[in-house]
């Protein structure tokens, strides 16, 4: 018997076996570096988002409630006449014109139908809060179907530019819920995600700029998209024959909260409806669901003593639109302005 020493096992690929890895525990500070690297791409990628986002036609809503209260914030003092509402109003009040007419200053601070009266409301308290009342009144101007719509998305009220908690504080307040209330803040603060479809849409439009078979919408054309008119007008046919007048809670909620400010600060408010294609004025169902809102609101005026209901409605040729129903060009605009200047006189 011979005293061996046992042999060792040859590594490597000589004895089939393959090289081992040798595993290092990470570090804190490679950990804490990578998480800030995350972090400082991500935030770039949401930077480059939002400004993105900012500029683009996709999001002129969004801009539209941005400006009106850069404008309200921006004043100096209360004005003579404020006038709020809807994209439409927006786009067919030249404040200018109804200046010259009215003899007193004009804030304009219209922003889109999807708010409905809501941030009607919100601005007008904020002025009275920042200002004073309006020395001379408030036009309301609306288009027909804005009444019955129901509390805006998260997704709009992410971008009433006042710190978080606003919906709750203002009169009158919206009810959120943890999950709405984190939605809202991801659409504010995180476009990636809370403005996910926006992106998608003007990532998509781009596209079909580039490849010939699409074309990028125009806030500001001056030149009738008969395509895009006459489908908005098969949608608000549809709408119209499909339902009854009727002014949703939130929105009535925001008329009476302007109605009971401008009893209390003692000055009118006049609602008015939007322009609108004569094609839709002419359609029966339109023409039914109209007279059920005419005598509705004539009705709240006749119950709330500083408020007129103008009534009717101003309507024009399709040469006069752009791209729906109710948005008009600048000379139809000009036109609007002042027949509402002659009757508020």
């Amino acid at each position: 018997m011979t005293n061996r020493k046992p042999r060792r096992a040859r590594t490597g690929t000589r004895a089939g076996l393959l090289p081992q890895e040798v595993h290092s525990s990470p570090s804190a500070r490679s950990v804490a570096a990578l998480v800030v690297g995350v972090l400082a791409v991500t935030g770039a990628i949401n930077l480059t988002a939002v400004k993105l986002l900012e500029g683009s036609d996709y999001n002129s809503g969004y801009r539209r409630i941005q400006e009106a209260w850069s404008r309200l914030d921006g004043q100096s003092g209360p004005a003579d006449w404020l006038v709020l509402g809807d994209s439409g109003c927006g786009n067919a009040v030249v404040p200018a014109i109804l200046e010259q007419s009215l003899e007193g200053s004009v804030t304009e601070l219209c922003t889109i139908g999807n708010m409905g009266l809501l941030d009607d409301a919100w601005l007008l308290g904020t002025h009275i809060e920042l200002y004073g009342p309006p020395a001379r009144g408030v036009l309301l101007v609306h288009v027909y179907d804005v009444w019955q719509r129901a509390s805006p998305p998260v997704g709009l009220l992410a971008h009433v530019p006042r710190p978080l908690g606003f919906w709750s504080r203002f009169e009158p307040p919206v009810a959120l819920d943890w999950h709405e209330s984190v939605d809202l803040f991801m659409a504010r603060h995180l476009p990636l995600v809370g403005a996910r479809e926006s992106l998608e849409s003007m990532v998509n439009g781009k596209i079909r700029e580039l490849r010939g078979d699409g074309e990028r919408p125009s806030e500001g054309a001056q030149v009738v998209d008969t395509a895009r008119v006459l489908r908005d007008y098969r949608r608000h046919v549809g709408y119209a024959d499909s339902t009854g007048f009727a002014i949703a809670p939130k929105n009535l909620e925001a008329l009476d909260r302007i109605a009971g400010l401008a009893a209390e600060h003692e000055f009118s408010v006049y609602l008015a409806n939007g322009p609108l294609w004569e094609g839709l004025a002419a359609d029966p169902s339109f023409q039914r669901y109209n007279s059920e809102m005419e005598t509705v609101l004539s009705r709240y005026a006749r119950d709330h003593p500083a408020v007129h209901y103008l009534g009717g409605t101003m309507t024009f040729a399709l040469t006069g639109m752009t791209r729906t129903v109710d948005h008009v060009q600048q000379e139809p605009a000009i036109r609007y302005s002042r027949n509402l200047a002659e009757r508020l006189r």
